[in-house]
């Protein structure tokens, strides 16, 4: 199995579940209250090393007690966390997270902390050094500036790139991303805007002209859309389940993703797979506290009558 390597944002998440997300001036009680590790692609590399991989996550936290959460979770799900730059009198990224009980949506208020930064100091001047043995890197677009140094690195040395592009994406250097990865996985509000398409089809032609081998849109309980430069296109529904909460799905989605592809899994299959973990993850509340293992992911499948490879 190739090894994935993730360069993106990780955060502490304080997750309430309340009956209904009050309004101004209003009071409502917890239902059920957490605090775990978070972030897109931080989520992605774990939900990864749930399923049996051993992969590597980049990024900083700050010399406080969430970046000593971050790190400690990080070895504790079997995450290599070694060049986590740690940033003396920084403040570590964390969010405050409303799950309204009822429908699992939720509100996201968050702070970025060290992850303002373009560029992430302190790695080896040579990135080729960060990605020997490495056959999949993962971005998010934090970090834009080392993000694109690594992505060119990765793509001279054949190194697939995947890329989790969120809705609150606005930097201009993320078309250099888009020009480098091989497989891109935006959400749809950032599709719809960037390329000015409001139809899903045509958003995700207008992503694949920066020369990715597929788009793959999410598109929550309505499954995701896939589009490849061979000229494939395909919907694969989403698996029916009672949501609890939808915190992380779309980074389990893409751990999920990624897992399948370093086993050999074709494309079509890769989404099926990555989709089941999304759905697991669903079933329970927390952004990672909820990811499924492999066993748990093969039975769901098997138990629709699913069969992969």
């Amino acid at each position: 199995m190739s090894k994935i390597l993730g360069l993106g944002g990780v955060t502490v998440d304080q997750i309430g579940v309340v009956q209904h997300v009050p309004g101004p001036d209003e009071v409502v009680r917890l239902q059920e209250y957490h605090v775990e590790q978070g972030g897109m692609v931080a989520t992605a590399m774990v939900a990864a090393a749930r399923l049996g991989a051993k992969p590597e996550f980049l990024g900083a936290v700050g010399d406080d007690a969430n970046g000593r959460l971050i790190l400690q979770s990080f070895a504790s799900e079997g995450v290599a966390a070694g060049t986590v730059q740690v940033i003396p009198g920084g403040i570590s990224a964390f969010s405050f997270i409303l799950v309204e009980q009822h429908s699992g949506k939720r509100t996201i208020i968050h702070e970025p902390g060290v992850q303002q930064s373009r560029i992430l100091n302190g790695l080896p001047e040579n990135p080729k050094a960060l990605l020997s043995g490495v056959g999949y890197l993962h971005l998010d677009g934090f970090w834009m500036d080392t993000a694109i140094t690594m992505a060119e690195s990765a793509k001279e040395a054949e190194i697939q790139i995947t890329l989790d592009i969120g809705q609150n994406q606005r930097d201009p250097k993320i078309e250099n991303l888009l020009a480098l990865a091989d497989y891109v996985i935006p959400s749809l509000t950032f599709a719809r805007r960037f390329t000015r398409r409001e139809e899903v089809q045509s958003a995700a032609e207008g992503l694949l002209g920066y020369g990715a081998k597929a788009v793959i849109q999410t598109l929550g309980e309505q499954g995701a859309f896939v589009i490849a430069d061979d000229g494939r296109s395909f919907t694969v529904p989403a698996f029916a389940v009672e949501v609890v909460d939808t915190t992380g799905a779309g980074d389990s989605f893409h751990g999920g993703f990624l897992f399948a592809l370093s086993r050999g899994f074709a494309l079509k299959e890769a989404v099926m797979f990555a989709s089941a973990v999304a759905a697991l993850k669903c079933t329970r509340v927390g952004g990672q506290s909820g990811l499924p293992s492999l066993p748990q992911v093969m039975e769901f499948l098997s138990e629709r009558g699913v069969t992969l490879p």
